[in-house]
């Protein structure tokens, strides 16, 4: 049996269907929600479980985006994370005066690179999988404004 990609909530994440980091939540709450909404015990998962699972995921994916070592590398670097909505404290043309941005997360990279990748592929170009409803009452909240 061919595995497929099945990180379905988080592609719904990625593609902005939930609100994002609702409350005082951060990326890797949000994530723990989507992983448990993907059948994985996200609640107990730490930062290099999730990032483990999303690689392995990606690797299902036959696109340039996660195929390719250039441009993953380039993608999560310390200078060009910018690009994939990845902002630290060193590494934004863009920071706005008064602006606090956090110091540079290898980890939190990996999974917004992957994120920004998932995000601008299709249900076919994810191997053909079907993306689900969202699911606003069990796995995050409905961003405002849809």
């Amino acid at each position: 049996m061919i595995e497929k990609f099945s990180l379905l909530h988080a592609a719904l994440y990625s593609k902005h269907w939930y609100e994002k980091y609702s409350g005082k939540n951060t990326i890797w709450d949000d994530l723990k929600k989507t992983m448990s909404a993907d059948g994985y015990n996200g609640e107990h998962m730490t930062k290099g479980d999730i990032v483990q699972v999303m690689l392995h995921q990606c690797q299902l994916i036959n696109h340039r985006a996660v195929t390719d070592l250039t441009e993953f590398v380039s993608g999560i670097s310390k200078e060009g994370c910018w690009r994939h909505g990845y902002f630290t404290k060193d590494n934004t043309p863009f920071q706005h005066k008064n602006e606090v941005l956090e110091e540079y997360d290898f980890y939190e990279a990996i999974v917004r690179y992957c994120l920004s990748s998932i995000c601008m592929l299709s249900a076919e170009e994810l191997g053909g999988v079907v993306l689900p409803a969202p699911d606003y009452i069990n796995v995050l909240p409905m961003r405002i404004d849809i």
